[in-house]
């Protein structure tokens, strides 16, 4: 086995490790294997995606920012990295307040939640494409294209909410 096949077998293992960890509640298992997994590969943009969700309940929101933003990053149509990243930056912008930090926040916040959507639209039609062949795992997509559109939908309620809020205790 080649050092780039052990160290995509090292990552993958890590990452799953991480999702069962994640899936019983073991926040500090799954940040650990996450970033086992990305010191097997710094490239490898679900593990960096799912270590933001992971600092996100932990509530480092700054450190899920930063893990979702280098996600965004590397894969840029990838909607989880960019639902993410909106979602720590409206957390930071309820902490840190400003409105500097408030306009930068929600200018970013808006810009991947409209890449988001932007990738929930490719979602439907590669969803529609598979449709055609049996092969297709179309309920799974439709299950996760659902899930993401609800994340979306909470985002901008929680962002409106907080930009509603901002603009009346300045007033």
């Amino acid at each position: 086995m080649s050092a780039a096949q052990t160290a995509t077998t090292t990552m993958s293992a890590a990452r799953e490790r991480g999702n069962k960890a994640f899936g019983v509640g073991n926040l500090a298992a799954a940040l650990a294997s996450y970033d086992e997994a990305l010191t097997a590969d710094q490239s490898d943009h679900l593990s960096l995606s799912n270590r933001a969700l992971v600092l996100h309940k932990l509530s480092r929101f700054a450190e899920a920012a930063a893990a979702a933003r280098k996600c965004t990053e590397i894969e840029p149509s990838f909607a989880k990295g960019h639902l993410r990243l909106s979602s720590a930056l409206i957390q930071l912008m309820q902490q840190w307040g400003g409105p500097g930090v408030t306009s930068k926040f929600i200018k970013e916040a808006r810009f991947a939640l409209m890449t988001a959507s932007r990738s929930l639209r490719a979602h439907d039609l590669l969803a529609r494409a598979r449709s055609a062949s049996s092969d297709a795992p179309l309920g799974m997509i439709k299950t996760e294209e659902t899930k993401l559109r609800a994340d979306i939908e909470a985002i901008i309620a929680r962002g409106l909410t907080l930009k509603v809020s901002y603009i009346s205790s300045t007033t």
